[in-house]
């Protein structure tokens, strides 16, 4: 079976950007690596498209469409999901705790045995979470 990546929200805009330690580890993959990404990045980035000076919302949007076509799926959030995220927020340490949307991407992942693209090291902290940093040159 194909390994699956689910890339988070700064792996997205990474790429999207053009980091070359990121391309070239993506150009590198076996030909039958499955690459997806989450309907809760897709809000982040929504929102930084948003957010961004009118000059740029256009150039964003465009370049997300894109990447976006370039994932086998955007993964969305079944009962499954919710019901790992619950798991998954219940079993971090009071004070260790990360962002709420940190937790659902963690929660896809896990559900769907997926290793999780990011240089976010809170998610360093979720039990059970299979990553890779992509961003870093000497990966």
């Amino acid at each position: 079976m194909p390994e699956g990546y689910l890339f988070d929200t700064v792996a997205f805009s990474r790429w999207r950007r053009g980091d070359a330690a990121l391309r070239r580890k993506v150009e590198a993959l076996p030909s039958d690596a499955v690459l997806y990404t989450s309907v809760i990045s897709v809000g982040e980035l929504t929102l930084g498209i948003l957010k961004a000076p009118q000059e740029y919302k256009e150039r964003l949007r465009q370049r997300t469409q894109e990447m976006l076509a370039r994932f086998q799926a955007i993964i969305e959030v079944t009962r499954e999901v919710a019901e790992r995220y619950g798991e998954l927020v219940s079993r971090v340490p009071p004070g260790q705790h990360i962002g709420q949307n940190d937790y659902w991407i963690a929660a896809i992942a896990i559900t769907h045995n997926l290793v999780l693209i990011t240089n976010d090291p809170d998610f360093d902290r979720v039990p059970g979470l299979r990553k890779e940093n992509w961003l870093r040159s000497d990966h």
